[in-house]
Protein backbone atom coordinates (compact mmCIF):
# COMPACT_ATOMS: atom_id res chain seq x y z
CA UNK A 1 0.00 0.00 0.00
CA UNK A 2 2.97 2.16 -0.22
CA UNK A 3 2.71 2.71 -3.88
CA UNK A 4 0.20 3.20 -6.05
CA UNK A 5 0.90 -0.23 -8.06
CA UNK A 6 0.87 -1.70 -5.25
CA UNK A 7 -2.61 -0.39 -3.69
CA UNK A 8 -4.19 -0.85 -7.48
CA UNK A 9 -2.65 -4.54 -7.61
CA UNK A 10 -4.98 -6.32 -10.11
CA UNK A 11 -4.61 -8.94 -12.67
CA UNK A 12 -3.26 -7.38 -16.20
CA UNK A 13 -5.95 -5.63 -18.95
CA UNK A 14 -3.41 -7.78 -21.47
CA UNK A 15 -0.43 -7.77 -22.31
CA UNK A 16 1.94 -4.75 -23.16
CA UNK A 17 5.34 -4.19 -24.78
CA UNK A 18 7.32 -1.06 -25.08
CA UNK A 19 6.74 1.06 -28.14
CA UNK A 20 9.72 2.33 -30.68
CA UNK A 21 9.06 6.10 -28.28
CA UNK A 22 9.10 4.70 -25.28
CA UNK A 23 5.44 4.45 -24.80
CA UNK A 24 3.74 1.16 -23.82
CA UNK A 25 2.22 -0.55 -27.24
CA UNK A 26 -1.41 -2.05 -25.83
CA UNK A 27 -1.69 -5.64 -27.53
CA UNK A 28 -4.99 -6.59 -26.27
CA UNK A 29 -7.89 -4.18 -27.29
CA UNK A 30 -9.57 -1.42 -25.00
CA UNK A 31 -13.06 -1.92 -23.64
CA UNK A 32 -14.78 0.49 -21.09
CA UNK A 33 -15.98 -2.21 -19.33
CA UNK A 34 -13.13 -4.64 -18.98
CA UNK A 35 -10.87 -1.37 -17.49
CA UNK A 36 -13.74 -0.33 -14.90
CA UNK A 37 -13.49 -4.16 -14.08
CA UNK A 38 -9.60 -4.05 -13.69
CA UNK A 39 -9.74 -0.62 -11.79
CA UNK A 40 -12.39 -1.68 -9.56
CA UNK A 41 -10.56 -4.85 -8.78
CA UNK A 42 -7.73 -3.19 -7.17
CA UNK A 43 -10.25 -2.12 -4.63
CA UNK A 44 -11.63 -5.29 -3.11
CA UNK A 45 -11.03 -4.71 0.31
CA UNK A 46 -13.55 -1.75 0.34
CA UNK A 47 -16.49 -3.04 -1.68
CA UNK A 48 -18.60 -0.09 -1.12
CA UNK A 49 -16.37 1.89 -3.08
CA UNK A 50 -17.25 2.73 -7.36
CA UNK A 51 -14.82 2.80 -9.89
CA UNK A 52 -15.20 6.43 -9.71
CA UNK A 53 -14.80 6.48 -5.79
CA UNK A 54 -11.21 5.22 -6.58
CA UNK A 55 -10.13 7.07 -8.73
CA UNK A 56 -10.82 10.27 -6.19
CA UNK A 57 -8.87 8.16 -3.71
CA UNK A 58 -6.24 7.74 -6.14
CA UNK A 59 -6.08 11.80 -6.79
CA UNK A 60 -6.69 12.86 -3.76
CA UNK A 61 -2.82 11.37 -3.21
CA UNK A 62 0.18 12.10 -4.51
CA UNK A 63 1.17 8.73 -4.92
CA UNK A 64 0.71 9.14 -9.38
CA UNK A 65 3.34 11.93 -9.25
CA UNK A 66 6.25 9.60 -9.42
CA UNK A 67 5.12 8.72 -12.92
CA UNK A 68 4.91 12.14 -14.41
CA UNK A 69 7.45 13.62 -16.46
CA UNK A 70 5.68 16.43 -18.22
CA UNK A 71 5.53 14.44 -21.32
CA UNK A 72 1.75 14.36 -21.87
CA UNK A 73 1.56 10.85 -23.76
CA UNK A 74 4.45 9.31 -21.75
CA UNK A 75 2.85 10.19 -19.01
CA UNK A 76 -0.35 8.86 -19.51
CA UNK A 77 1.13 5.46 -20.56
CA UNK A 78 3.22 5.56 -17.51
CA UNK A 79 0.64 6.04 -15.22
CA UNK A 80 -2.18 3.58 -16.96
CA UNK A 81 0.89 0.89 -16.23
CA UNK A 82 0.53 1.60 -12.74
CA UNK A 83 -3.01 1.36 -12.15
CA UNK A 84 -3.05 -2.02 -14.64
CA UNK A 85 -5.15 -0.84 -16.94
CA UNK A 86 -5.17 -0.90 -20.84
CA UNK A 87 -4.67 2.96 -22.17
CA UNK A 88 -7.78 4.05 -23.33
CA UNK A 89 -6.85 4.60 -27.21
CA UNK A 90 -9.40 7.90 -27.60
CA UNK A 91 -7.54 9.67 -24.68
CA UNK A 92 -4.11 8.42 -26.38
CA UNK A 93 -5.32 10.15 -29.52
CA UNK A 94 -6.12 12.89 -27.89
CA UNK A 95 -3.17 13.77 -25.90
CA UNK A 96 -1.01 12.71 -29.24
CA UNK A 97 -2.65 16.09 -31.08
CA UNK A 98 -2.60 17.83 -28.16
CA UNK A 99 0.48 20.28 -28.76
CA UNK A 100 -1.93 23.09 -29.05
CA UNK A 101 -3.03 23.06 -25.64
CA UNK A 102 -6.21 21.90 -25.77
CA UNK A 103 -6.95 17.34 -25.20
CA UNK A 104 -10.61 16.62 -27.47
CA UNK A 105 -11.93 13.36 -26.91
CA UNK A 106 -15.21 12.43 -29.30
CA UNK A 107 -17.49 9.68 -28.89
CA UNK A 108 -15.42 7.34 -26.46
CA UNK A 109 -16.98 6.60 -22.97
CA UNK A 110 -14.66 7.53 -20.51
CA UNK A 111 -13.62 4.45 -17.75
CA UNK A 112 -12.52 5.82 -14.27
CA UNK A 113 -9.34 4.68 -14.42
CA UNK A 114 -8.14 6.47 -17.99
CA UNK A 115 -10.24 9.48 -16.75
CA UNK A 116 -8.09 9.07 -12.89
CA UNK A 117 -4.93 9.29 -15.52
CA UNK A 118 -5.91 11.68 -17.50
CA UNK A 119 -6.38 14.40 -14.63
CA UNK A 120 -2.82 13.48 -13.54
CA UNK A 121 -1.64 14.00 -16.10
CA UNK A 122 -3.33 17.27 -16.68
CA UNK A 123 -2.10 18.07 -13.44
CA UNK A 124 1.44 17.52 -14.16
CA UNK A 125 1.27 19.34 -18.03
CA UNK A 126 -0.08 23.08 -17.16
CA UNK A 127 0.23 23.63 -20.81
CA UNK A 128 -2.56 21.49 -21.08
CA UNK A 129 -5.18 24.39 -20.72
CA UNK A 130 -8.36 22.77 -22.49
CA UNK A 131 -10.16 19.75 -21.80
CA UNK A 132 -13.12 19.09 -24.40
CA UNK A 133 -15.53 15.78 -24.59
CA UNK A 134 -18.01 15.38 -27.60
CA UNK A 135 -20.50 12.52 -26.72
CA UNK A 136 -18.52 10.30 -24.18
CA UNK A 137 -22.04 9.95 -22.26
CA UNK A 138 -19.81 11.20 -18.97
CA UNK A 139 -22.05 9.65 -15.73
CA UNK A 140 -22.58 12.54 -13.30
CA UNK A 141 -19.89 11.14 -10.38
CA UNK A 142 -17.40 11.69 -14.00
CA UNK A 143 -18.51 15.12 -13.99
CA UNK A 144 -17.65 15.43 -9.70
CA UNK A 145 -14.61 13.92 -10.55
CA UNK A 146 -13.66 16.67 -12.68
CA UNK A 147 -15.13 19.39 -10.54
CA UNK A 148 -13.04 18.06 -7.25
CA UNK A 149 -9.86 16.81 -9.24
CA UNK A 150 -9.23 19.02 -12.40
CA UNK A 151 -6.23 21.13 -12.19
CA UNK A 152 -6.14 25.30 -12.03
CA UNK A 153 -4.66 25.24 -15.40
CA UNK A 154 -7.75 23.95 -16.93
CA UNK A 155 -9.40 27.30 -18.63
CA UNK A 156 -11.46 25.82 -21.09
CA UNK A 157 -13.84 22.44 -20.73
CA UNK A 158 -16.52 21.44 -23.32
CA UNK A 159 -18.77 18.44 -21.98
CA UNK A 160 -21.36 18.61 -25.35
CA UNK A 161 -23.69 16.01 -26.69
CA UNK A 162 -24.15 14.00 -23.36
CA UNK A 163 -26.74 14.63 -20.52
CA UNK A 164 -24.35 15.83 -17.82
CA UNK A 165 -25.40 17.80 -14.38
CA UNK A 166 -23.68 21.17 -15.97
CA UNK A 167 -24.27 23.20 -12.96
CA UNK A 168 -20.65 21.36 -11.34
CA UNK A 169 -18.81 22.41 -14.03
CA UNK A 170 -19.80 26.09 -13.16
CA UNK A 171 -18.35 25.23 -9.63
CA UNK A 172 -14.71 25.07 -11.30
CA UNK A 173 -12.81 27.89 -9.25
CA UNK A 174 -10.70 28.83 -12.24
CA UNK A 175 -13.16 28.12 -15.25
CA UNK A 176 -13.03 30.63 -17.93
CA UNK A 177 -14.71 28.60 -20.89
CA UNK A 178 -17.69 26.41 -20.64
CA UNK A 179 -19.54 24.52 -23.49
CA UNK A 180 -22.26 22.43 -22.90
CA UNK A 181 -22.94 22.82 -26.60
CA UNK A 182 -26.09 20.17 -27.59
CA UNK A 183 -26.15 18.57 -24.27
CA UNK A 184 -29.34 17.64 -22.87
CA UNK A 185 -30.08 19.43 -19.14
CA UNK A 186 -32.14 17.56 -16.67
CA UNK A 187 -35.35 19.39 -15.52
CA UNK A 188 -33.87 19.03 -12.11
CA UNK A 189 -30.65 20.87 -13.24
CA UNK A 190 -31.97 24.07 -14.30
CA UNK A 191 -31.48 25.86 -10.48
CA UNK A 192 -28.58 24.18 -9.97
CA UNK A 193 -27.04 25.74 -13.03
CA UNK A 194 -28.89 29.45 -12.71
CA UNK A 195 -27.34 29.48 -8.98
CA UNK A 196 -24.54 28.30 -10.10
CA UNK A 197 -23.98 30.67 -12.78
CA UNK A 198 -24.91 33.69 -10.49
CA UNK A 199 -22.53 32.84 -8.31
CA UNK A 200 -19.53 32.29 -10.50
CA UNK A 201 -16.82 35.40 -10.86
CA UNK A 202 -14.48 33.51 -13.37
CA UNK A 203 -16.52 32.33 -16.27
CA UNK A 204 -15.80 35.20 -19.26
CA UNK A 205 -18.07 32.66 -22.01
CA UNK A 206 -20.82 30.06 -22.10
CA UNK A 207 -22.39 28.01 -24.30
CA UNK A 208 -25.50 26.32 -24.31
CA UNK A 209 -25.97 25.86 -27.79
CA UNK A 210 -29.15 23.39 -29.17
CA UNK A 211 -29.91 22.10 -25.64
CA UNK A 212 -33.53 22.49 -26.39
CA UNK A 213 -34.41 25.35 -23.40
CA UNK A 214 -37.29 26.79 -24.69
CA UNK A 215 -38.50 30.48 -23.32
CA UNK A 216 -39.20 29.08 -19.53
CA UNK A 217 -36.02 27.36 -19.04
CA UNK A 218 -34.05 30.23 -21.99
CA UNK A 219 -35.58 33.15 -19.33
CA UNK A 220 -35.02 31.36 -16.42
CA UNK A 221 -30.81 31.42 -17.30
CA UNK A 222 -30.95 34.98 -18.65
CA UNK A 223 -32.45 35.79 -15.53
CA UNK A 224 -29.17 34.66 -13.53
CA UNK A 225 -27.50 37.31 -15.30
CA UNK A 226 -28.37 39.93 -12.75
CA UNK A 227 -26.35 37.81 -10.45
CA UNK A 228 -22.78 37.54 -12.51
CA UNK A 229 -20.62 39.94 -13.05
CA UNK A 230 -18.05 38.08 -15.47
CA UNK A 231 -19.63 36.35 -17.99
CA UNK A 232 -18.80 38.36 -21.45
CA UNK A 233 -20.40 35.74 -23.88
CA UNK A 234 -23.07 33.89 -23.60
CA UNK A 235 -24.70 31.00 -26.60
CA UNK A 236 -28.60 30.65 -26.65
CA UNK A 237 -28.07 29.29 -30.22
CA UNK A 238 -30.69 27.06 -31.43
CA UNK A 239 -32.99 26.46 -28.37
CA UNK A 240 -36.31 27.14 -29.60
CA UNK A 241 -36.66 30.74 -28.30
CA UNK A 242 -39.47 33.25 -28.79
CA UNK A 243 -39.80 36.95 -28.37
CA UNK A 244 -40.46 36.14 -24.56
CA UNK A 245 -36.87 35.41 -24.17
CA UNK A 246 -35.82 38.53 -25.79
CA UNK A 247 -38.16 40.07 -23.40
CA UNK A 248 -36.31 38.52 -20.64
CA UNK A 249 -32.85 40.06 -21.91
CA UNK A 250 -34.49 43.46 -22.02
CA UNK A 251 -35.67 43.21 -18.15
CA UNK A 252 -31.96 42.06 -17.18
CA UNK A 253 -30.37 45.12 -18.79
CA UNK A 254 -32.79 47.15 -17.18
CA UNK A 255 -32.58 48.37 -13.47
CA UNK A 256 -35.20 46.27 -11.36
CA UNK A 257 -38.93 47.62 -10.75
CA UNK A 258 -39.15 48.02 -6.81
CA UNK A 259 -41.18 45.01 -5.85
CA UNK A 260 -43.08 44.12 -2.40
CA UNK A 261 -45.71 45.41 -0.22
CA UNK A 262 -47.11 48.58 0.39
CA UNK A 263 -47.13 49.57 3.73
CA UNK A 264 -50.28 51.71 5.40
CA UNK A 265 -48.68 54.66 4.92
CA UNK A 266 -49.05 53.97 1.22
CA UNK A 267 -45.01 53.74 0.85
CA UNK A 268 -43.37 51.09 -1.03
CA UNK A 269 -42.20 47.96 1.65
CA UNK A 270 -39.49 45.98 -0.76
CA UNK A 271 -39.14 42.43 0.11
CA UNK A 272 -37.26 41.33 -2.40
CA UNK A 273 -33.71 42.54 -4.67
CA UNK A 274 -33.85 41.02 -8.08
CA UNK A 275 -30.10 42.17 -8.82
CA UNK A 276 -28.59 45.08 -10.49
CA UNK A 277 -28.93 45.18 -13.60
CA UNK A 278 -26.37 43.04 -16.44
CA UNK A 279 -23.82 45.44 -17.91
CA UNK A 280 -20.92 43.05 -18.19
CA UNK A 281 -22.50 40.96 -21.33
CA UNK A 282 -20.53 41.84 -24.83
CA UNK A 283 -21.74 39.26 -26.61
CA UNK A 284 -25.29 37.24 -26.71
CA UNK A 285 -25.93 34.32 -29.81
CA UNK A 286 -29.60 34.15 -30.35
CA UNK A 287 -29.09 32.51 -33.59
CA UNK A 288 -31.50 29.74 -34.86
CA UNK A 289 -34.36 30.67 -32.89
CA UNK A 290 -37.77 31.87 -33.24
CA UNK A 291 -37.64 35.27 -32.18
CA UNK A 292 -39.93 37.81 -34.36
CA UNK A 293 -40.10 41.26 -35.16
CA UNK A 294 -41.05 42.47 -31.36
CA UNK A 295 -38.24 40.67 -30.22
CA UNK A 296 -35.83 42.15 -32.75
CA UNK A 297 -36.63 45.37 -31.18
CA UNK A 298 -36.48 44.52 -27.50
CA UNK A 299 -33.21 43.27 -28.73
CA UNK A 300 -31.99 46.61 -30.24
CA UNK A 301 -33.37 48.52 -27.17
CA UNK A 302 -30.93 45.89 -25.18
CA UNK A 303 -28.37 47.68 -27.54
CA UNK A 304 -29.25 51.12 -26.27
CA UNK A 305 -29.58 50.57 -22.88
CA UNK A 306 -26.30 48.53 -22.65
CA UNK A 307 -23.52 49.93 -24.95
CA UNK A 308 -21.23 46.77 -23.75
CA UNK A 309 -23.36 44.68 -25.59
CA UNK A 310 -21.80 44.71 -29.10
CA UNK A 311 -22.26 41.70 -31.25
CA UNK A 312 -26.06 40.26 -31.17
CA UNK A 313 -26.31 37.13 -33.50
CA UNK A 314 -29.46 36.73 -35.02
CA UNK A 315 -29.10 34.59 -37.99
CA UNK A 316 -31.65 31.93 -38.83
CA UNK A 317 -34.43 33.72 -36.66
CA UNK A 318 -37.89 34.95 -38.37
CA UNK A 319 -37.12 38.56 -37.79
CA UNK A 320 -34.51 38.80 -40.41
CA UNK A 321 -37.13 37.49 -42.72
CA UNK A 322 -39.77 40.14 -42.25
CA UNK A 323 -39.38 42.08 -45.03
CA UNK A 324 -36.59 43.98 -47.20
CA UNK A 325 -33.42 45.21 -45.15
CA UNK A 326 -34.46 42.64 -41.92
CA UNK A 327 -31.87 41.01 -42.40
CA UNK A 328 -29.35 44.14 -42.12
CA UNK A 329 -27.29 44.62 -38.87
CA UNK A 330 -28.69 47.26 -36.49
CA UNK A 331 -25.11 49.11 -37.31
CA UNK A 332 -26.34 48.89 -41.06
CA UNK A 333 -29.70 50.23 -41.07
CA UNK A 334 -27.90 53.32 -38.49
CA UNK A 335 -25.28 54.07 -41.32
CA UNK A 336 -27.52 54.17 -43.73
CA UNK A 337 -30.38 56.64 -42.05
CA UNK A 338 -27.15 58.54 -40.45
CA UNK A 339 -25.73 59.31 -44.19
CA UNK A 340 -29.16 60.17 -45.17
CA UNK A 341 -29.24 62.71 -42.56
CA UNK A 342 -26.04 64.26 -43.70
CA UNK A 343 -26.66 64.98 -46.90
CA UNK A 344 -28.59 67.98 -45.32
CA UNK A 345 -25.25 69.58 -44.50
CA UNK A 346 -24.17 68.90 -48.05
CA UNK A 347 -24.27 72.58 -50.16
CA UNK A 348 -26.90 71.03 -52.52
CA UNK A 349 -28.30 69.04 -49.75
CA UNK A 350 -30.71 65.84 -50.48
CA UNK A 351 -32.85 67.65 -53.04
CA UNK A 352 -29.06 68.07 -55.02
CA UNK A 353 -28.01 64.53 -54.79
CA UNK A 354 -31.43 63.50 -55.97
CA UNK A 355 -31.76 65.57 -58.83
CA UNK A 356 -28.01 64.44 -60.04
CA UNK A 357 -29.23 60.67 -59.82
CA UNK A 358 -32.28 61.20 -61.69
CA UNK A 359 -30.58 62.95 -64.27
CA UNK A 360 -27.43 60.03 -64.31
CA UNK A 361 -30.52 57.32 -64.63
CA UNK A 362 -32.33 58.91 -67.50
CA UNK A 363 -29.23 58.77 -69.48
CA UNK A 364 -27.78 55.31 -68.63
CA UNK A 365 -31.09 53.32 -67.72
CA UNK A 366 -33.46 52.69 -70.85
CA UNK A 367 -36.96 53.15 -70.22
CA UNK A 368 -36.20 55.17 -67.30
CA UNK A 369 -37.74 58.48 -69.15
CA UNK A 370 -41.36 56.31 -69.50
CA UNK A 371 -41.40 54.41 -66.37
CA UNK A 372 -40.08 57.40 -63.92
CA UNK A 373 -40.55 54.92 -61.12
CA UNK A 374 -42.15 57.57 -59.23
CA UNK A 375 -45.83 58.02 -59.30
CA UNK A 376 -46.61 60.66 -61.93
CA UNK A 377 -49.68 61.34 -63.55
CA UNK A 378 -48.60 61.70 -67.46
CA UNK A 379 -45.49 60.38 -69.32
CA UNK A 380 -42.28 61.39 -68.01
CA UNK A 381 -40.09 63.89 -70.50
CA UNK A 382 -36.85 64.41 -69.24
CA UNK A 383 -36.33 67.67 -70.37
CA UNK A 384 -39.00 68.85 -68.91
CA UNK A 385 -39.64 67.45 -65.57
CA UNK A 386 -35.95 66.48 -63.91
CA UNK A 387 -36.97 69.07 -60.83
CA UNK A 388 -40.62 67.11 -60.65
CA UNK A 389 -38.96 64.19 -60.88
CA UNK A 390 -36.26 65.30 -58.19
CA UNK A 391 -38.45 66.27 -56.01
CA UNK A 392 -40.90 63.11 -55.99
CA UNK A 393 -38.34 60.77 -55.91
CA UNK A 394 -36.60 63.21 -52.48
CA UNK A 395 -40.64 62.70 -51.26
CA UNK A 396 -40.22 58.88 -51.66
CA UNK A 397 -36.73 57.99 -50.20
CA UNK A 398 -38.26 60.32 -46.98
CA UNK A 399 -40.96 58.13 -47.08
CA UNK A 400 -38.14 54.70 -47.16
CA UNK A 401 -35.66 55.29 -45.36
CA UNK A 402 -36.63 55.56 -41.91
CA UNK A 403 -38.98 52.37 -42.77
CA UNK A 404 -35.60 50.52 -41.98
CA UNK A 405 -36.33 49.86 -38.85
CA UNK A 406 -39.49 48.49 -39.48
CA UNK A 407 -39.15 46.02 -42.78
CA UNK A 408 -41.94 44.60 -42.31
CA UNK A 409 -43.56 47.98 -43.09
CA UNK A 410 -41.42 48.63 -45.66
CA UNK A 411 -42.82 45.74 -48.05
CA UNK A 412 -45.51 47.12 -49.24
CA UNK A 413 -44.29 51.31 -50.91
CA UNK A 414 -41.77 48.73 -52.45
CA UNK A 415 -44.33 46.33 -53.44
CA UNK A 416 -46.08 49.28 -54.98
CA UNK A 417 -42.94 50.95 -56.36
CA UNK A 418 -42.01 47.46 -58.31
CA UNK A 419 -45.88 46.84 -59.85
CA UNK A 420 -45.39 50.64 -61.23
CA UNK A 421 -41.79 50.05 -62.34
CA UNK A 422 -43.60 46.61 -64.20
CA UNK A 423 -46.09 48.00 -65.77
CA UNK A 424 -44.75 51.16 -67.48
CA UNK A 425 -42.36 48.60 -68.97
CA UNK A 426 -38.99 49.28 -67.13
CA UNK A 427 -36.99 46.42 -67.63
CA UNK A 428 -36.00 44.21 -64.55
CA UNK A 429 -32.40 42.99 -63.45
CA UNK A 430 -30.23 44.98 -65.51
CA UNK A 431 -32.27 48.33 -65.21
CA UNK A 432 -31.92 47.72 -61.23
CA UNK A 433 -28.65 47.06 -60.85
CA UNK A 434 -27.57 49.97 -62.66
CA UNK A 435 -29.35 52.22 -60.12
CA UNK A 436 -27.72 50.77 -57.73
CA UNK A 437 -24.75 51.40 -59.19
CA UNK A 438 -25.58 55.00 -59.79
CA UNK A 439 -27.11 55.70 -56.50
CA UNK A 440 -23.80 54.26 -54.63
CA UNK A 441 -22.07 57.10 -57.26
CA UNK A 442 -24.46 59.73 -56.58
CA UNK A 443 -24.01 59.65 -52.47
CA UNK A 444 -19.91 59.07 -52.52
CA UNK A 445 -20.03 62.39 -55.05
CA UNK A 446 -21.97 64.41 -52.61
CA UNK A 447 -21.11 62.82 -49.15
CA UNK A 448 -16.93 62.59 -49.78
CA UNK A 449 -15.24 60.77 -46.90
CA UNK A 450 -18.32 60.38 -44.87
CA UNK A 451 -19.51 57.79 -47.84
CA UNK A 452 -16.85 55.34 -45.87
CA UNK A 453 -16.58 51.32 -46.81
CA UNK A 454 -18.66 50.50 -44.27
CA UNK A 455 -21.18 53.27 -45.39
CA UNK A 456 -21.29 52.07 -48.65
CA UNK A 457 -21.80 47.86 -47.88
CA UNK A 458 -24.49 49.65 -45.87
CA UNK A 459 -26.05 51.11 -48.83
CA UNK A 460 -25.60 48.56 -50.77
CA UNK A 461 -27.55 45.55 -48.67
CA UNK A 462 -29.98 48.07 -48.20
CA UNK A 463 -30.56 48.27 -51.84
CA UNK A 464 -29.94 44.66 -52.96
CA UNK A 465 -32.80 43.94 -50.49
CA UNK A 466 -35.12 46.07 -52.19
CA UNK A 467 -34.61 46.12 -55.21
CA UNK A 468 -35.08 42.39 -55.15
CA UNK A 469 -38.60 42.73 -53.26
CA UNK A 470 -39.54 45.57 -56.22
CA UNK A 471 -38.58 42.80 -58.79
CA UNK A 472 -41.10 40.30 -57.27
CA UNK A 473 -43.75 42.29 -58.87
CA UNK A 474 -42.52 41.09 -62.57
CA UNK A 475 -43.60 37.97 -64.07
CA UNK A 476 -42.07 35.15 -64.70
CA UNK A 477 -42.16 35.77 -68.63
CA UNK A 478 -40.72 39.46 -67.95
CA UNK A 479 -37.46 37.66 -65.75
CA UNK A 480 -37.30 35.21 -68.86
CA UNK A 481 -37.34 37.84 -71.87
CA UNK A 482 -35.33 40.21 -70.07
CA UNK A 483 -32.38 37.30 -69.28
CA UNK A 484 -32.87 36.07 -73.25
CA UNK A 485 -32.09 39.84 -74.10
CA UNK A 486 -29.28 40.18 -71.70
CA UNK A 487 -27.74 36.91 -73.32
CA UNK A 488 -28.20 37.82 -77.00
CA UNK A 489 -26.20 40.97 -76.00
CA UNK A 490 -23.48 39.29 -74.18
CA UNK A 491 -23.22 37.14 -77.05
CA UNK A 492 -23.13 39.87 -79.56
CA UNK A 493 -20.49 41.41 -77.34
CA UNK A 494 -18.55 37.95 -77.30
CA UNK A 495 -19.12 37.55 -81.16
CA UNK A 496 -17.67 41.55 -81.89
CA UNK A 497 -14.67 40.79 -79.41
CA UNK A 498 -13.70 37.49 -81.12
CA UNK A 499 -13.48 39.27 -84.81
CA UNK A 500 -11.80 41.90 -83.34
CA UNK A 501 -9.23 40.17 -82.26
CA UNK A 502 -8.84 38.18 -85.17
CA UNK A 503 -8.57 41.26 -87.08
Amino acid sequence: RDSVGARHAAPRAGPVGMAEDGGIAVVRAWTSSRSNQSFAAAAADEPDLTPFGIAGQVLSTDDMKKFMTGQPLRDFNAGCESLKIVPHPGILSALSLGESGAVTIRNHICDAGSLCTLIAVLRANPSLQSLNFWGCSLPSEAIELLKNHLPASILTLSVEADQTPASLLLKLPSLKVASLRCCTLDDLEVAPLCSALGANSTLTSLSLFSCALGDEVGSTIIAALRRNSSLLALNLGANRLTDASADAVLAVMCDPEPSGTESTDGCMAVVETVGAPNRTLTALNLAGNRIGVAGRIALEQVMDINPALKKLELRGNPCLTAGPGAALTRAQRQIVQQTWAALNDVEEGKLGMVKGLAKAALHRIPGVAAAALMPVDEPFVAADRLETLAEAALRQMEELVPLLSSPEALALPLENLGKMAASRGLPPIASFETFGSILLDALTKYLGTTMSEEASAAWSSAYAAASAKMQEAYTAGQVAECKASLEAVASTEEAAAATSKEG
